[in-house]
């Protein structure tokens, strides 16, 4: 188990393969948000990202790996449902033992930038009566 599966999990949006990867209490960060602990809020948080989104590409540029220790950056794009599409950097730093994720961290160069990204989308779903995807394309120039 590795970066590449992790990331064959990933790129196939189906967030039950993505969870079965984690260890029972592996964890999941994406960028400076709280970690993500256990198989069901790792579940939970990715079905919920891929409600939107229609792919996931990705371009590996460096990759480096030992002793169940992985790193590995990556060009990404996110293709969601409303054309719309977020171009950026991430570094994916994963710790397996014995074939599962034990810890996985994302650290992106557009933090700041998606993060406003989820909030506004999270504050478009609680207030339905907003256009969640006009607000949410607007931060995902």
């Amino acid at each position: 188990m590795g970066v590449e599966v992790y990331w064959a999990a990933l790129e196939s949006l189906d967030a039950d393969l993505i969870a079965a990867q984690f260890a029972a209490g592996g964890s999941f960060q994406l960028a400076s948000a709280s970690p993500l602990t256990g198989r069901v809020a790792i579940r939970r948080a990715f079905r919920d990202l891929f409600l939107d989104l229609e792919s996931i590409w990705r371009r590996p540029a460096s990759f480096w790996g030992r002793s169940g220790l992985s790193v590995c950056d990556s060009d990404l794009t996110l293709s969601f449902t409303d054309g719309t599409r977020l171009n950026f950097i991430a570094t994916t730093v994963l710790w397996t033992r014995g074939g599962e994720i034990v810890k996985c961290r994302v650290v992106t160069d557009l933090e700041p930038r998606l993060a406003r990204y989820f909030a506004a989308d999270a504050f478009c779903r609680a207030n339905s009566s907003l256009n969640s995807l006009s607000l949410v394309s607007m931060y995902a120039r």
